[in-house]
């Protein structure tokens, strides 16, 4: 029979691993984890002008919208069409994507382990091994860290490895001027915060539990002898 306090402790934890899963599902499937914006320049010069095209992109697909004088015009891209499929140099920012799929999907399938081991610890009484709060240590640990390192990488591939200029057809006389990260990329740091929420809430059990054993050892150990004590 699974005590009242453990589900109070363990369901919450369990719904909690089911946020991380929808933030991260929704960080996956959205177009705008980055707003970029082009600026021009006449004559290749260094003189301040306004911004004329902007474009914003996720993991799988994006949009370029250019007005250039005219009527703007919006395109379409498949983020893996244009770093893998088209001609070249783009090495390092194949390489930053791959990485940054990678941690996402790591992300996704250990949010979905925490969160069934989570219901299960709230609803059973496993063994105290990997199934029990070690377990769920374990998988909010490596969910955590897969969403940290999304955070860290995706600004890095964007800015520094040359995977933005791959997903636009800018002209000489235009410059990337700045990067605006959008809501999905900013869920990453929610899924790692519900995360650490996760931990916490294992903590807490695991901490009051252990007050608990602590507090019955010592009422059924023996009085001690006070006779001995003399002695």
């Amino acid at each position: 029979m699974v005590s009242a306090r453990k589900k109070a402790y363990f369901l919450p934890a369990g719904f909690v691993s089911i946020g991380t899963i929808v933030m991260l599902g929704i960080s996956l499937g959205s177009t705008n984890w980055v707003s970029v914006t082009v600026t021009y320049h006449p004559n290749n010069t260094g003189d301040a002008t306004e911004s004329h095209a902007t474009s914003y992109y996720g993991m799988f697909s994006g949009k370029y919208i250019v007005n250039r004088g005219l009527n703007p015009v919006e395109t379409s891209f498949q983020v893996i069409d244009k770093l893998f499929k088209t001609d070249g140099e783009k090495g390092t920012g194949q390489v930053a994507y791959a990485f940054q799929m990678l941690f996402l999907i790591v992300g996704v399938l250990f949010a979905a382990i925490k969160c069934l081991f989570a219901f299960i610890n709230g609803l059973t009484n496993p063994y105290h091994n990997i199934q029990g709060p070690r377990g769920l240590y374990i998988w909010n640990s490596v969910c955590g860290g897969c969403c940290l390192l999304a955070l860290i990488i995706f600004p890095l591939a964007a800015q520094t490895s040359g995977m933005t200029e791959v997903f636009l057809d800018l002209i000489p006389e235009e410059s990337i001027s700045g990067f605006t990260y959008g809501t999905p990329y900013w869920l990453l740091l929610g899924a790692l915060l519900s995360c650490a929420v996760s931990m916490a809430i294992t903590y807490a059990y695991h901490n009051v539990n252990l007050e608990d054993r602590k507090a019955a050892t010592k009422a059924t150990s023996p009085a001690t002898n006070t006779e001995v004590l003399m002695y």
